[in-house]
């Protein structure tokens, strides 16, 4: 029997914001509204939609109000036809935001089929609605995606920094198409969906971030007409987005989906320190710098290894990977002062067998000696997993299977016979000394049905995902300080993220750092075309440690390129030794400077001034460093203004600016740079009583 709701509405808030709960007439959360100002972020009825034949308020079923000391908990559980909803909300008495969390449970007897399922607070865009308050500030609104404000592929000018009227159109995705001519193709969506948003309006935002370690989730904006009511914006909540999260697309009888959990950020000041919110929202969550983390600069030797741009062959194995060449990688290494000897393809038996080639390279531990005592370097492996391997190299159970029960030639990740092995060959490694693995060929390796192999027929790529997190817990279960790197666990290693970029981060036993999309290649043409711009914005949402090495082949005498990805990426790696020695000398002086200030760039908190000049500051040492940056083909004069506690330092004390012209007005510091074309320059920001 349904309980009676109670007809006055059930309000909580704090500081920032009220939230009133509407229960008569069956569960609707809203106004949602900012305390400072009155603006109502959400005006109109909460959207629940879960198919063409189950939308509209749930009915009321009960609920449950929890106040305590530090936060107060409503829970309401509804009914849409035979779907459960149960819907919680958590409000911290100090903290400026509201926390979400939605649980579907089909309790009927017929699969609920429900691929568009969506739930989230609605904003009127009727301007009659609302007044010309509501007009207003949907005008001057902006909603920017985080962290990737500039696309991955976006070039100089594209941003995902969206007006309401661009959000009438049609969201996208990216998926990989092989061999196509366009291989990153748009997939058009209803939907916008990102890792969270930056509602942005003058003075104030609201942060709208999901995270989620179950399902493979996003932050998703749409307008929409819910049934025949007028145009709204629907924002936060959950719902599926080009199929994921997969378990919620079709539900079982007395199955249970809990979506992940939906934080809005009540934000006073501009879209950055929107940006700076979820960010700290996201070490909040676990996904940060690691403490005392100090990754070895890695020499690549592939870029100068005539292997990977040849035919991999056995033949060309033994004549480009063999000790003498890999020797000669080692001496460019010692010379630029890298800490690690990276080796990508070629160091193992066949392509991502993970066996040593112990006959071309020494024993894997005698190489190690060999590398540390000869040259005083780390060694770090290029280790691809199921997608991206000789599979001949792994055992046959560990083959997917097809409908038919025929078994192909691919491997399922997901097979214990292949996690068992790869795992086993990894920890073997480790023993013999490597401290870094990177798990490239991490994308999924599609169905298979295999009832064998203990995971689900079909195989879902959630489960694709579980899998790769196995073999890394198995590794760091043995060596916990090895350093593992992932590329994105669904489409791998491409200039695409499909999947969060925190997605399975901060589980225990997880991996340490992510792949820099790929811009290894030609990064000085991904930093001049614009592309590689999508770094800055990542670091403005993210500490979660990047990781890229690049082709010094293609930087210049400036050493921009070198400059641009080490204040970008917390872990860097480069190869390639210049053919110009004037370069060359610019990169050993570039990496005296680095190395100098390495904590710096690794741990240090990033800050932008602007996307050209960067901070990276150590708070502990109310220190920092700027790099800025002239992308231009013609000289220029590049400045900035900042307060102390902008970019992470004490407010009260006096700093001074050593490398760049500087001058202070109040509690106002000003630097400016003179650069020539296509250059970096650093500066180096100190309390004035350490002036050396």
């Amino acid at each position: 029997m349904l309980a009676h709701p109670p007809s006055a509405p059930i309000t909580i808030h704090n500081p920032a914001f009220t939230l009133q709960i509407r229960l008569k007439g069956g569960l609707n959360p809203g106004p949602l509204a900012e305390r400072s100002t009155g603006f109502r972020y959400a005006n109109a009825g909460y959207v629940y939609h879960v198919n063409s034949d189950l939308s509209g308020r749930p009915t009321y079923v009960t609920h449950r109000l929890t106040a305590g000391k530090d936060q107060t908990e409503v829970a309401l559980v509804g009914r849409l036809g035979d779907l459960e909803i149960t819907h919680v909300f958590v409000v911290k008495v100090r903290e400026p935001y509201l926390d979400e969390i939605i649980t579907v449970k089909n309790v009927g007897r017929e699969t609920i089929k429900c691929p568009d399922i969506a739930f989230g607070f609605a904003h009127s865009l009727a301007g009659a609605g609302g007044g010309k308050r509501i007009r207003a500030g949907l005008g001057d609104a902006r909603f920017l995606a985080v962290p990737y404000r500039r696309e991955l592929l976006g070039r100089a000018g594209e941003y995902q920094d969206y007006s309401i009227e661009d959000l009438k159109g049609q969201g996208y995705y990216r998926i990989f198409t092989p061999g196509a001519q366009e291989p990153f193709p748009k997939v058009p969506t209803p939907e916008f969906g990102a890792e969270g948003w930056v509602w942005a309006m003058p003075g104030r935002c609201l942060v709208m971030l999901k995270h989620s370690q179950e399902g493979i989730e996003h932050s998703l904006l749409r307008v929409e007409r819910p049934g025949k009511a007028r145009s709204v914006l629907r924002f936060g909540g959950a719902g599926v987005w080009h199929g994921d999260p997969e378990a919620a697309v079709a539900l079982q009888p007395g199955e249970t989906v809990r979506f992940g959990g939906m934080r809005y950020i009540f934000v006073e000041g501009d879209w950055k320190k929107g940006y700076y919110a979820f960010r700290q929202a996201m070490e909040e969550f676990g996904h940060r710098v690691p403490p005392a983390f100090d990754p070895p600069v890695h020499w690549n030797e592939l870029y100068d290894n005539k292997l990977w741009w040849g035919p991999d062959t056995p033949e060309n194995r033994a004549k480009y990977y063999s000790l003498p060449q890999i020797e000669e990688e080692a001496v460019k290494a010692s010379d630029i002062r890298c800490q690690a000897l990276y080796l990508d393809p070629g160091w193992d038996t066949t392509f991502a067998s993970t066996l040593w080639a112990e006959d071309r390279l020494l024993k894997a531990a005698e190489f190690v000696n060999l590398m540390r005592d000869k040259y005083g370097l780390a060694v770090s492996l290029h280790t691809p997993l199921a997608a991206w391997t000789d599979i001949s190299a792994y055992p046959v159970e560990a083959r997917r299977k097809d409908q038919d029960g025929k078994v192909l030639d691919a491997l399922c990740s997901g097979a214990p016979a292949y996690i068992r092995t790869k795992s086993e060959r990894l920890i073997e490694l480790a023993r013999a000394g490597v401290v870094y693995f990177m798990f490239d060929g991490s994308g999924y390796t599609g169905p298979c049905d295999d009832g064998a192999h203990g995971h689900s027929i079909g195989y879902s790529r959630q489960e694709h995902c579980r899998s790769i997190l196995a073999i890394a817990q198995a590794v760091h279960r043995a060596f916990p300080k090895v350093i593992i790197e992932l590329h994105d666990p669904v489409v791998a290693g491409v200039p695409v993220r499909y999947a969060p970029t925190y997605y399975m981060h901060g589980l225990p036993g997880s991996f340490d750092e992510v792949w820099a999309f790929e811009y290894m290649w030609d990064p000085m043409d991904d930093l001049l075309s614009g592309r590689a711009i999508s770094l800055y914005y990542y670091n403005l949402a993210y500490s979660l440690p990047l990781y890229i090495h690049i082709d010094l082949r293609k930087d210049n005498e400036q050493a921009l390129e070198f400059w641009w990805y080490a204040s970008t990426c917390r872990h860097l790696g480069i190869g390639g030794k210049h053919a110009d020695q004037k370069v060359w000398a610019a990169h050993k002086r570039a990496m005296r400077q680095y190395l100098r200030l390495k904590e710096f760039f690794v741990g240090g908190a990033f800050y932008g001034l602007q996307e050209a000049i960067h901070v990276h500051t150590l708070k502990e040492r109310n220190r920092a460093v700027v790099v800025a940056f002239n992308l231009d083909d013609k000289p220029a004069r590049v400045s900035a203004a900042f307060r102390p506690e902008d970019i992470g330092l004490d407010a009260g004390v006096e700093f001074m600016v050593s490398g760049a012209e500087s001058r202070q007005r109040g509690s106002e510091y000003t630097v400016a740079f003179e650069l020539p074309a296509r250059s970096a320059a650093l500066a180096e920001i100190l309390p004035a009583d350490q002036r050396p």
